[in-house]
């Protein structure tokens, strides 16, 4: 019995709150130029959506705490809301909107925003969202996106992004974006994931080979002077046909270009895992599992043939380390280049040199 009444006020509330917000949002929200200085209440207890149980329903209010069992429909907040549904503030956020679901600053965020599934906050933020889904911020923004799918931002931006997939769109200022999937419309930006696609960036592969006897390949994509690469490589028995350790390389990390017309010049640095293919026994044991890791620091010199191919040959420093035993020997790698080898550990100066297209 007591579960029917609670799931049928739960079912009468939520039809009250899409009844009720679609008009309530029309009469409370105003431009910026038409700011009102808001009464002040302490607390704003709404049992259903912007009905306050202590003052007026659906008045203009400047909350101190905004507390909703379900929906809270505010004006503005200056102090702490939390809802077990979502909180609607149609003017200013000063403070903290917390929800059990989503939340929505809709004439600017200073403070903080978290919930389960979504954010919003529009005319700028400066503060933090976090989301369980998705944030969304408009007008400047300053302070740090996280969320476990998506962030977006449209306007200037000096901040940080945090999600799988970053999106950003035209602006000023500089930001930082850090995901699997990052794109910006902008090209103030610092981005560091498997694949950016920046506003006038660089996007490119590439396949080179080293003094280690690797054939390598891999993918670059930033900005136009920063970006991040991940390489693979196969060498041993997999490369010469000849009865010897299967060998396999991966590396991923991030370097720095400097474009001299159709020259350019690259400082990157990176690191990676030597492995032997019959010892890999799945995937998080190939790009996670311990075995001979490999640090490199490298020097890059190119020129561009044409607007996306070119001929690249470098130099870097190497320092292998072997694990375990049974893990490839760091000797093996030291070629005829100067090194430095005891103990399972190399330090070494390498050579190598591509295509990039």
């Amino acid at each position: 019995m007591i579960l029917m009444r609670f799931r049928n006020t739960t079912i009468f509330l939520t039809v009250i709150f899409l009844t009720v917000i679609t008009g309530n949002i029309s009469a409370q929200e105003q431009s910026d130029d038409e700011q009102i200085d808001a009464p002040i209440y302490f607390i704003n207890f709404q049992l259903l959506p912007g009905m306050n149980l202590f003052g007026i329903p659906f008045k203009k209010t400047t909350d101190i705490f905004l507390i909703a069992p379900t929906v809270g429909i505010g004006y503005n907040l200056k102090g702490f809301g939390s809802a077990s549904i979502g909180l609607i503030n149609t003017g200013i956020v000063h403070g903290v909107q917390l929800s059990g679901i989503f939340n929505f600053a809709n004439a600017g965020l200073s403070g903080l925003q978290t919930a389960s599934i979504f954010n919003v906050a529009k005319d700028g933020v400066r503060g933090v969202q976090i989301a369980g889904i998705s944030n969304y911020a408009s007008g400047t923004f300053a302070g740090l996106q996280v969320s476990g799918f998506i962030n977006r931002i449209e306007g200037d931006v000096w901040g940080l992004q945090l999600a799988p997939i970053n999106r950003r769109g035209e602006g000023g200022g500089i930001g930082v974006q850090v995901g699997l999937l990052n794109f910006s419309e902008s090209g103030n930006v610092i981005p560091i994931g498997l694949v950016n696609k920046m506003k006038n960036g660089m996007e490119h592969f590439w396949v080179y080979t080293d003094d280690m006897l690797f054939l390598n390949a891999g993918y670059r994509s930033g900005s136009k002077i920063f970006y991040t690469h991940s390489n693979i490589g196969v060498g041993g028995g997999l490369l010469s046909g000849k009865d010897e350790d299967k060998l396999v390389v991966n590396r991923g990390g991030f370097g720095f270009e400097f474009p001299l017309s159709k020259f350019f010049i690259d400082i990157d640095i990176s690191t990676g895992n030597i492995f032997k293919v019959d010892e890999v026994k799945d995937f998080w044991q190939f790009f996670f599992g311990t075995n001979t890791g490999i640090y490199q620091i490298r020097v890059i010199v190119g020129y561009k043939t044409h607007e996306r191919m070119g001929i690249f040959a470098g130099i870097s420093y190497d320092y292998i380390q072997q694990n375990k035993d049974t893990d490839p020997s760091p000797e093996k790698f030291a070629g005829s280049a100067i090194g430095k080898s005891n103990d399972g550990k190399t330090h070494k100066m390498g050579l190598f040199g591509g295509l990039q297209f």
